[in-house]
C-alpha cells in the first residue's frame, strides 16, 4: 500500500466492478467510462478523459456509489478539468473529493494514504495557480501522513520536491522562520539521496492553458 499509489486506481475499478453501485446498468456504465477515462488519460488525451470521467461520475451518483467511489470519480474528473485549465470546476471537484474521502470509514483507508493524495492534489492545484496561502493548510495536513507512510524512504526526491514547494509557499506568505526549517529538511533529504531521481513526477496545473482552452473549443 505504501509502495505505489497507482494501486488505488485498481482498487477503484474493483469497487466499481463488484456490486457497490446498486443498479447493474449504472455499475456497468460507471466502470466502462472510468476504464476509458484511465486509458485516455494515460495517452494524454485529457479532453477525452474528461468526457469519460464526467460520465463515470454521473453513473456513480445515479447508482448511489459509496463515498469512496464518488470521491475517486470527483478526484479524477477534477484533475483532468484542471489540466484543461477549467480551474473553477477543478477546484469544486477536488474539494468535493476531499470532503467525501474524509467521511470514508477509517477501515477503508487505514493508513490514510488515499486521504493524503487528496490533500497533496489540492495543495498542488493551489500552488500552481499561485494561491500559496490556500495551498499551505493542505500541505500541512498531507505531510504528516506522508511521513507516517515513510515516503522519505519510498520516494525521497519527490518528497523533497514537495517540501521545496512548501518552502516557496511559506516564503510567499512571509513565514520565513518556518520556511528556513523546512528548507533545511529538504536539503538534508537531497544530500542523503544524492544522484537519485523522483519516482513520482506529478502533472502540473498551469501548463499550456491557451492550447488546452483552444482544444476544448
Amino acid at each position: 500500500m505504501k509502495k505505489n499509489y497507482r494501486v488505488y486506481w485498481l482498487i477503484g475499478l474493483l469497487i466499481l466492478s463488484t456490486g457497490c453501485i446498486a443498479a447493474p446498468i449504472n455499475r456497468y456504465n460507471a466502470a466502462l467510462y472510468h476504464d476509458q477515462g484511465l486509458l485516455a488519460e494515460k495517452n494524454d488525451d485529457f479532453l477525452a478523459a474528461k468526457k469519460c470521467y464526467d460520465r463515470a461520475l454521473m453513473y456513480m451518483r445515479m447508482g448511489s456509489a459509496p463515498k469512496a467511489g464518488i470521491s475517486m470519480g470527483a478526484y479524477n474528473l477534477g484533475r483532468v478539468a484542471g489540466y484543461l485549465c477549467d480551474f473553477d470546476i477543478a477546484e469544486q471537484l477536488l474539494l468535493e473529493s476531499l470532503r467525501l474521502q474524509e467521511a470514508v470509514p477509517s477501515s477503508d483507508d487505514p493508513d490514510h494514504a488515499i486521504l493524503s493524495m487528496r490533500f497533496f492534489e489540492i495543495a498542488r492545484f493551489y500552488y500552481d495557480l499561485g494561491r500559496y496561502k490556500e495551498a499551505i493548510p493542505y500541505l500541512e495536513r498531507g505531510i504528516p501522513i506522508a511521513e507516517s507512510l515513510d515516503v522519505e524512504s519510498i520516494d525521497p526526491i519527490a518528497y523533497a520536491n514537495v517540501l521545496d514547494e512548501y518552502v516557496i509557499a511559506l516564503k510567499q506568505t512571509n513565514d520565513f522562520d518556518r520556511a528556513q526549517e523546512i528548507e533545511a529538511k529538504a536539503g538534508k533529504i537531497r544530500s542523503s539521496h544524492a544522484g537519485q531521481n523522483p519516482v513520482l513526477i506529478p502533472r502540473r496545473y498551469n501548463q499550456n492553458c491557451k492550447e488546452a482552452l483552444n482544444e476544448e473549443k
